[in-house]
């Protein structure tokens, strides 16, 4: 019985296995070369624009082009990036203007595999005008005629005073001002200004200056440099000071000054009855310190003299004696 139905499913067989060999035949050798992988990418075009007003704005010419932080570089606006791996990534772009860089805000661009995506910016920017004003103690103020500016933590160099800056992102800012007057450098306090779309923003920033004035003391005819004297400012009494003495806070215009001091028992006078300060600076004078007439007790100065006989006499040489002089006019 098992005979009978083998015999009777042998042609099925047969023919199983004769088209199981023909495929096996037809196949041939294996390839010896892969298939080109295909390379998931596509591109990005990115275009800037610049909105100075409502019915205005305007294409740079270049922009400076971030993808996924990484600063690409200068290019032609509008550009297009290809080969550009799909996915997300965040471009961002800047337009460069009078050394002030307008950024724009962060896009997250999804990448499609053989197409292009757009990364279209549009920057609303407003006006900032600073003015830098230098303050003394006393109330008195000037502008000066140039400042260097520091923006949001980047240098713009020095600029004219008032610095009119004609195009600044919309937003939060820092600012602050800084210059210099007779090898004195002066920096403001950093501010915050908020800019708005098409308007112009004004802002002040003060500098607390200081004059000064440097005091050094000599005597001997200029040759030797006082370590101390006794000092009048302005008609006020500052007491016993060392040399140099620096007074601070003082107002431009002109000033007095006197010193004094007592060498062995010689007292010494100097005076400087008008000098000049000019507003904000440093200003060094020098004093020299003479004899004054003596007082009982005092030494008298040094002398040399001629007598008739043509011999030279010191008055320090007959110290402790009684010296009698006379001073008589010859015919």
């Amino acid at each position: 019985m098992k005979r009978k139905q083998i015999l009777k499913r042998l042609p099925l067989i047969l023919l199983s296995m004769t088209f199981l060999l023909s495929c096996l035949i037809g196949c041939g050798e294996a390839p010896t070369n892969s298939p080109a992988a295909i390379i998931d990418e596509g591109s990005i075009e990115v275009k800037l624009s610049v909105e100075t007003s409502s019915d205005n704005s305007f294409e740079p010419d270049s922009i400076g082009i971030f993808v996924d932080g990484l600063l690409l570089g200068d290019f032609p606006n509008p550009t297009v990036f290809r080969e550009i791996r799909s996915g997300s990534h965040l471009v961002k772009c800047y337009f460069e203007y009078e050394n002030l860089k307008l950024m724009s805000e962060n896009d997250t661009n999804r990448v499609f595999y053989d197409s292009t995506s757009f990364s279209h910016f549009n920057i609303q920017v407003g006006s900032l005008v600073v003015t830098c004003l230098l303050n003394d103690a006393n109330g008195d103020t000037i502008s000066p005629d140039s400042v260097g500016v520091i923006l949001d933590d980047d240098s713009l160099h020095t600029r004219k005073n008032p610095v009119n800056i004609a195009m600044l992102g919309v937003g939060d800012h820092t600012i602050s001002t800084y210059t210099s007057l007779d090898s004195i450098f002066y920096i403001s306090t950093t501010q915050n200004v908020s800019i708005e779309f098409d308007s112009i923003s004004t802002l002040k920033l003060p500098i607390e200056v200081s004059s000064e004035v440097v005091i050094t003391g000599f005597w001997d005819g200029g040759n030797r440099e006082l370590p101390e004297f006794g000092l009048i400012f302005d008609d006020i009494d500052h007491g016993v000071v060392a040399s140099p003495r620096i007074i601070t806070g003082i107002s431009a215009g002109n000033h007095s000054a006197m010193i004094w001091t007592k060498i062995d028992t010689f007292k010494l006078q100097g005076w400087m009855p008008e000098f000049e300060v000019e507003f904000g600076a440093s200003t060094r004078i020098v004093i020299e310190a003479t004899h004054v007439c003596p007082t009982v007790g005092f030494h008298a100065p040094d002398y040399t003299a001629t007598d008739i006989d043509q011999m030279q006499h010191q008055l320090s040489d007959n110290w402790g004696k009684v010296i009698y002089l006379y001073f008589f006019r010859s015919t």
